[in-house]
């Protein structure tokens, strides 16, 4: 199970966060598409060290090194631009054990890659709660030696049908931050999932 960080700031995130780390979260995305590396290096600095190993990065990735991170995600806009992605992915693997992940929105364009990712996202695969208008397309996934996780309006109601379509893990945003208590809510969905 994966939670992604809101894409602005919220009130007490940071002490929200550090609950979900010691209510069991064990990997953290971490996406603020308008932080600038500044932005990123003081929100890790903010994040106690024992968690920053559960800590993927989605930009400015030669931070990964510096404070002992989890990985890093390559975001599909950067993935296309890669010429050889099974050579720059398998390089960045050679220096570290980085975890690797990337993100797909077309079923078809996950199958067609032909490297394998520690794990990889699928969205949406139910209508959006943090992007209003963003439908789900319910994709169902064939066992494939990819892990895929899905991403996209996942709420405890719809946990049981993720797995039933395939999905071998869930990803949290909306359904998390958007709640009216993210780690009460966090608890909820992980009994879900583990019970589903």
């Amino acid at each position: 199970m994966v939670v992604f960080s809101p894409e602005g700031n919220i009130e007490n995130e940071m002490t929200m966060l550090h609950h979900l780390f010691e209510c069991g979260l064990n990997c953290f995305h971490l996406r603020k598409p308008c932080f600038s590396q500044n932005d990123y290096e003081i929100y890790l600095h903010k994040i106690k060290p024992i968690y920053h190993n559960l800590v993927v990065l989605h930009e400015y990735h030669h931070l990964v090194e510096k404070y002992l991170l989890k990985g890093i995600h390559l975001k599909e806009e950067h993935r296309l631009k890669i010429t050889d992605t099974k050579a720059y992915v398998t390089a960045l693997k050679s220096r570290s054990k980085l975890t690797i992940s990337t993100g797909f929105h077309s079923y078809e364009a996950l199958k067609s890659d032909t490297y394998s990712y520690d794990y990889c996202f699928l969205s949406p695969v139910f209508d959006s709660i943090s992007k209003p208008g963003y439908l789900g397309k319910g994709f169902k996934v064939a066992l494939t030696e990819q892990k895929i996780l899905a991403l996209g309006g996942i709420t405890l109601q719809n946990i049981k049908l993720a797995k039933q379509l395939g999905y071998q893990g869930i990803a949290l945003l909306g359904g998390v931050w958007k709640s009216k208590s993210p780690v009460e809510e966090f608890i909820k969905i992980k009994t879900a999932y583990l019970d589903a």
